[in-house]
């Protein structure tokens, strides 16, 4: 009976969280559709389509990214420049079109180098700067790799951002591990031990202590 209740628990959570979720996004879908400020529409349509990507709907966000892509170009606002290039580098990630993303990541950072973005944008390049790790190792680029993580880790630190750098310092590891570079590797991974005080008991400190007994 306690086993059927718990079972019965995580069903109404899990159809709980659905529900509210898909209210969410027929509420950002809804204010996206009615905004007649232009700016304002645009940020509706990027938070809904933020929503269906939370949802892994890649399909739909996909579709509505192009469309988006389309409003943002009739703006010269950086801010909305990047924030387009930060969902179009990661949409491009996940669908293994790793030399696009590292295209749009780029030009992120060409806006950023321009010092004409918020400081809360520019901190925000952080979980970024992983995404374009990632693609250069997918590549096999191992140098820009560890560049990016290198600089992600700046970022991070910076933000205080535990859970990225910890996941920062386990990718990197696995770039030298790419390289056949045990020593480093081991070394690496022992660094991010110092990120695990918080999330002693998450899926990343499994990953970390099985990466440093290898």
């Amino acid at each position: 009976m306690r086993k059927l209740a718990v079972l019965l628990f995580l069903v109404i959570t899990y159809q709980n969280t659905y529900a509210q979720n898909s209210n969410k996004k027929e509420r950002l879908y809804k204010a996206y559709q009615t905004e007649k400020n232009d700016s304002l529409r645009f940020w509706n349509h990027y938070d809904y389509i933020d929503a269906l990507y939370g949802e892994n709907l890649l399909d739909s966000a996909a579709n509505e990214l192009e469309i988006l892509k389309k409003e943002a170009s009739q703006f010269t606002s950086p801010e909305i420049q990047f924030w387009t290039l930060h969902l179009d580098g990661y949409a491009q990630h996940i669908k293994g079109k790793y030399l696009e993303s590292i295209i749009a990541y780029e030009k992120m950072q060409q806006l950023l180098a321009l010092g004409v973005l918020k400081e809360s944008t520019e901190k925000s390049f952080g979980s970024d700067l992983i995404t374009l790790g990632l693609d250069y190792s997918k590549i096999y680029d191992l140098e820009n790799a560890v560049k990016s993580y290198q600089e992600a880790i700046r970022i991070l630190q910076s933000n205080k951002d535990s859970t990225n750098l910890l996941l920062v310092y386990i990718n990197m590891g696995y770039v030298y591990i790419k390289s056949s570079d045990w020593e480093t590797a081991r070394s690496i991974f022992a660094g991010g031990k110092k990120y695990l005080t918080n999330y002693s008991d998450s899926i990343y400190s499994t990953i970390l202590y099985s990466s440093i007994s290898l």
